[in-house]
């Protein structure tokens, strides 16, 4: 997921070509011919990212957010953009980032 909002234009304008599945866009208006619910795709949704961090910088997913456990395995990447492996979960995160599993330790009383 690729993310700007620059307040006025479209996140994606014209016409995409081949398949493209598993885009969260928050625009209906400009969603480059996109459906909501066609191959995955999640149109006209805030994506409600965290706060921009990191090097490279990076918007976090928070939990929650439809962005999670959303892609499509058969495409993903196998590390996000910090190099964390892909999936954390059964299925990989839209996007650059994938939310990581939180393990808590097991203690024994």
């Amino acid at each position: 997921m690729n993310y700007a909002d620059s307040g006025n234009g479209g996140e994606c304008v014209g016409m995409l070509s081949g398949t493209n599945n598993n885009n969260l866009i928050d625009d209906n208006v400009n969603a480059c011919g996109l459906t909501d619910s066609v191959n995955g795709n999640i149109i006209a949704a805030n994506p409600n990212l965290g706060t921009l961090t990191g090097a490279p910088a990076y918007f976090p997913l928070t939990p929650g957010r439809l962005a999670i456990n959303a892609g499509d395995n058969a495409t993903r990447a196998s590390t996000d953009q910090r190099g964390v492996s892909r999936p954390q979960g059964g299925r990989c995160d839209i996007g650059a980032f994938e939310v990581g599993i939180v393990s808590l330790p097991l203690v024994v009383r």
